[in-house]
């Protein structure tokens, strides 16, 4: 009877801590991420960014960036990269030299 309580808790409390994650999270507004180049003219930082957002084919995409800064965080030059966009189990993205939609993630 022991084993058989011990299984039978082991086996709910196992079941509630199996659950996982539900969603996919991919920031879609105000999400920057920093890169620091070292080369031989000094340390140059640029960011990834995500600022803004366009309409593409009736959806609503987040416009991605390239932007290099000075050694003072003034921003040097921006390049489009591209729009970004997801929802609870995937994520796609369409460069900017393309049209094409790429899948990134798929999490079904």
């Amino acid at each position: 009877m022991k084993k058989f309580l011990f299984f039978l808790l082991f086996a709910a409390f196992g079941a509630t801590t199996l659950a996982g994650q539900n969603a996919l999270v991919i920031p879609v507004e105000n999400a920057q991420w920093k890169e620091l180049h070292i080369t031989i003219a000094g340390p140059q930082t640029r960011f990834t960014v995500i600022c803004g957002d366009t309409l593409i084919g009736q959806q609503t995409w987040s416009k991605v960036h390239l932007v290099s800064t000075d050694t003072n965080l003034q921003v040097v030059w921006s390049i489009y990269q591209g729009a970004l966009r997801s929802d609870e189990t995937k994520a796609w993205f369409i460069p900017a030299e393309t049209t094409d939609t790429i899948l990134l993630y798929d999490f079904t």
